[in-house]
């Protein structure tokens, strides 16, 4: 037998629709229905199921149980095993195996407070969200269904297939499927680890964009910044405020003003004064340029490093200065170009080009292409030197040893006696000649053709005569390691 019975108490009472029986008494003082099989309630816009209830009318309250279900709107609908209604607050309290949908949306829980005047729900013993591909936890957490935005508090997981968040503070937007953090927040993918600690990310297009110290890591690369944004469907990011860096593979850190980096090409450019260290074997290389960009082709086993412009280099055995340059970390070698200039102890050696091999991390030979010109200050200042069409520079344990000069090939050398006197000016032409080092000091010259050569007493030396054409002594240009990190920048800007 089904019975119906309406309230006539206005739209804040709790009416009854339907049930199939009914008795009323008195129960702790309090005036109670007792409502059994198919109940169902209204009050406003919302409809309450269940299997059997007491309601109390002075109070404008119910209890219900079994099959509890509330449906609001044409969307969002509610699901327990008990539930404790006040009319007044229009709030409910929702026991059991708690579900809450809202569209795609589906919150789990035990123990749920839902407002049905402002749609809020809050849990405070453990939480299941799940949206489309996404599924979050948390301890505790709020749901406002007018805006879709949840609110995690206490060891928030977030899991789709791709990727897991772990945080302690998570805002989620379930329209828009945006999670804005509010703490320490760590998000794992089959790249690696990014740590933020304010940010969002937009779970759809797998795109974030995060503020504070943040850091990506994956594999054998680190990368970090004040900001970083990263679209990870297309493998593309971006750092920018005290960028840093490394490929733990190469022993390499740069550092820099803002980092865009292609996972696709392999390809990362650091720009504002950036600067790069390279350590291997206790000896570490610094270098700086306007531009650096990094290239890694894992597949091809290729890794190069492109500077340009202004570079300058520091290592305890080698300065430099030059347009540009390229470091190819496959091979060890370093290519400068556009009028470079390196020393090397006492000795300053130009071209067009110059390339460098790297043994052990120690200069083992420099190629020099055009133009080349070598010049290197004895114990009494005097300046020798040595130019030719190509030269090939032999070190031995970071020190230049010998010089083999290929083509239009000259010299000036001052002889001295016992490194304390002025013996003479020895002026040679000749296409190829080999230079002998010791201590980095010019020793001795062996032409290999025909030499034109010509001997000065000191007495007839002219001024002229003390200089090849090409001569250039860039002392002051040689960097220091302070001129190579700090270009443009001030110490605070680094720390």
């Amino acid at each position: 037998m089904a019975l119906q019975a309406y309230s006539q108490e206005g739209n804040q009472r709790i009416e009854l629709v339907r049930c199939d029986a009914l008795d009323g008494g008195i129960f702790n003082n309090q005036n109670i229905i007792k409502l059994l099989g198919n109940v169902v309630f209204r009050q406003g816009d919302a409809l309450m199921y269940c299997d059997s209830a007491y309601q109390y009318k002075s109070i404008n309250k119910l209890e219900a149980f079994s099959n509890i279900r509330i449906e609001q709107g044409d969307t969002l609908k509610l699901y327990g095993d008990k539930l404790v209604y006040e009319g007044e607050k229009r709030k409910a309290v929702i026991t059991g195996k708690v579900k809450l949908i809202n569209q795609s949306t589906v919150l789990e829980t035990n123990l749920l407070d839902y407002y049905l005047s402002t749609r809020v729900a809050n849990y405070y013993t453990g939480g299941v969200i799940t949206d489309k591909d996404t599924r979050l936890v948390s301890k505790s957490g709020r749901y406002e269904a007018f805006i879709a935005t949840f609110y995690f508090k206490d060891q928030v997981v977030a899991t789709d297939k791709d990727s897991k968040i772990e945080t302690d503070t998570l805002i989620y937007q379930t329209g828009i499927r945006k999670a804005i953090f509010v703490g320490p927040t760590r998000i794992y993918d089959n790249d690696g680890v990014l740590y933020a600690e304010d940010g969002e990310y937009y779970l759809s297009t797998k795109v974030s964009n995060f503020r504070g110290r943040v850091s990506m890591e994956s594999g054998s690369y680190f990368l970090s910044g004040d900001s970083v944004n990263y679209d990870q469907l297309n493998q593309l990011g971006w750092a920018k405020g005290n960028v840093k860096m490394i490929s733990k593979s190469d022993q390499v850190t740069i550092y820099g003003r803002e980092a865009r980096y292609n996972k696709i090409t392999g390809i990362t450019k650091v720009y504002g004064d950036p600067w790069m260290e390279n350590l291997v074997s206790g000896d570490t290389l610094f270098l700086s340029a306007d531009s650096l960009i990094s290239i890694d082709r894992k597949v091809e086993k290729f890794r190069i490093l492109l500077a340009y412009y202004g570079v300058r280099v520091f290592k305890s055995d080698l300065q430099g200065i030059s347009d540009s340059l390229v470091y190819r970390f496959t091979d060890s070698t370093i290519h400068f170009y556009r009028k470079p200039v390196l020393w090397t102890d006492d000795n300053q050696l130009s071209a067009d080009s110059l390339h460098i091999q790297l043994a052990n991390n120690k200069l083992d030979k420099m190629f020099m292409r055009f133009n080349s010109f070598i010049i290197s200050i004895d114990t009494l200042g005097y300046f020798n030197q040595m130019a030719g069409r190509y030269m090939t520079s032999f070190f031995d344990s970071g020190r230049i040893s010998r010089v083999e000069v290929r083509g239009n090939g000259e010299s000036i050398y001052h002889a001295l006696k016992e490194d304390t006197a002025l013996m003479g000016l020895n002026k040679v032409v000749c296409s190829d000649m080999n230079i002998l080092f010791k201590d980095s000091e010019l020793q001795t010259i062996t032409f290999l053709r025909q030499p034109d050569a010509l001997f000065i007493p000191p007495k007839e030396i002219k001024e002229e005569e003390t200089r090849l054409r090409g001569f250039d002594w860039k002392l002051s240009l040689r960097p220091d390691k302070e001129a190579v990190l700090y270009r443009g920048r001030t110490r605070k800007s680094l720390d």
